[in-house]
């Protein structure tokens, strides 16, 4: 009898944002609902809009229309399941086949993202919640002395569009509220104002951060291509908050080691 050996790789389910790109407050809720989400990082937010905003018309989407540009997301991405910020983007972008094709529900929108409750904590509609992560964190780590102790850090202001672009904060919703717990709990990170000095250490890898809680046990497949980039963005431009987030999660996900956590909704 020939033996065949085999292995199963995970990753996280793509999810694809739905938002009007002047909707300032949608997208500045996405990145933080995305800080919940295991492999968060790595969903697209995809603009849905018939007239190009200012700031793209003199750059690089001049010359596509707004439905070339969407369907260049999707083509990219890949999502396998959509959120809408408002209901009703799916079928403005063209997408309103998918709604109900399956026997479980692969649309959902912002508002409704974490409204489904499992013994007694809300759960998001897709993916995996971060809360999982944490605690497997603190079951497999956290709950030692580490000889050598990584730092963790959080946002002191409550509104500070960097660092939740940057490094991640939580909704500041009761659905989700055991998140900012378990992360205060696990980690006991520091209250920091945020600041470029900061933002060196993140990269550096020197501090725990919301968002690199996100990517606990996922291997980034890159490639020769991806040299370092340096992107200039005005957070006052939601434009800009949009591009700087799809940019970045525009690595291939690769696979995940972690065993222990309960795979509700993972592709392989």
């Amino acid at each position: 009898m020939i033996e065949l050996p085999a292995k199963i790789r995970l990753r996280p389910t793509r999810i694809g944002f739905l938002v009007r790109p002047s909707d300032r407050k949608s997208v500045r809720e996405i990145i933080r609902v995305n800080a919940c989400l295991w492999g968060g990082l790595y969903n697209p937010i995809i603009p849905v809009y018939r007239n190009t905003p200012k700031d793209w018309k003199e750059k690089h989407f001049k010359d596509l229309t707004g439905k070339q540009v969407l369907d260049g997301y999707v083509k990219f991405f890949e999502p396998d399941v959509y959120v809408e910020a408002d209901e009703g983007l799916l079928e403005k972008a063209g997408l309103d086949v998918l709604r109900g094709q399956s026997f479980e529900k692969n649309v959902v929108s912002l508002r409704q993202f974490f409204d489904q409750e499992y013994r007694g904590i809300n759960e998001p509609h897709f993916g995996q919640s971060v809360f999982d992560v944490i605690d497997d964190t603190y079951i497999s780590e956290r709950r030692f002395q580490l000889r050598d102790p990584h730092p963790a850090i959080y946002s002191k202001k409550k509104y500070d569009v960097f660092a939740e672009i940057c490094m991640g904060v939580y909704p500041n919703f009761d659905t989700t509220k055991h998140i900012y717990n378990a992360y205060h709990d696990v980690y006991r990170p520091e209250s920091i104002s945020f600041s470029p000095e900061t933002w060196l250490k993140i990269f550096g890898g020197k501090y725990v951060t919301p968002f690199s809680a996100t990517n606990k046990g996922i291997d980034v497949e890159r490639h020769w291509s991806n040299d370092p980039i340096i992107y200039v963005f005005d957070p006052s431009k939601t434009t800009d908050l949009i591009d700087l987030w799809n940019l970045r999660g525009n690595r291939g996900l690769k696979t995940s080691q972690i065993h222990r956590l309960k795979t509700s909704h993972p592709v392989a």
